[in-house]
């Protein structure tokens, strides 16, 4: 399977962890950190330093400042349960981000939960649809 098939294997958020739930799961895991990757660099951004070993971040140029955004997911099964694919994001200059969807106005936090029977091109196509509408190369 290539990269483009994981993307369209679908997770089941909260469903019962089996070797080969949390195998499909890791591997739509890996799309979506691959088309955010894609989409980031694309749009000027830049991977950062995380803050844990089981996501990846970056940093992304918007209107509002710096949006830093992590793929994340903990796909191996310990909880009996397989994670949904989610990317999450912060604002760093959160009064600025003040009014973008339904952000935190005191810490900047704004997350895309990818919930249900959702693939890694599903949850990309949501969220990178919404946060196209903050960069810098596009207009408001």
């Amino acid at each position: 399977m290539s990269t483009i098939d994981h993307a369209k294997i679908p997770v089941r958020s909260g469903a019962r962890a089996t070797k080969k739930s949390v195998q499909e799961a890791k591997l739509a895991h890996d799309a979506l950190v691959l088309l955010v990757d894609a989409f980031v660099t694309e749009h000027g951004g830049c991977r950062s330093k995380s803050y844990c070993d089981n996501d990846t971040r970056w940093m992304l140029p918007t209107r509002f400042g710096n949006f830093e955004v992590g793929v994340w997911g903990r796909h191996d099964g310990e909880s009996g349960t397989v994670d949904g694919l989610d990317v999450f994001g912060r604002f760093h200059e959160p009064e600025r981000s003040k009014g973008f969807g339904d952000s935190n106005p005191y810490s900047g936090k704004w997350n895309w939960h990818g919930t249900g029977d959702l693939t890694a091109a599903e949850v990309f196509n949501g969220w990178s649809r919404i946060v196209s509408a903050v960069l810098l190369d596009e207009q408001p």
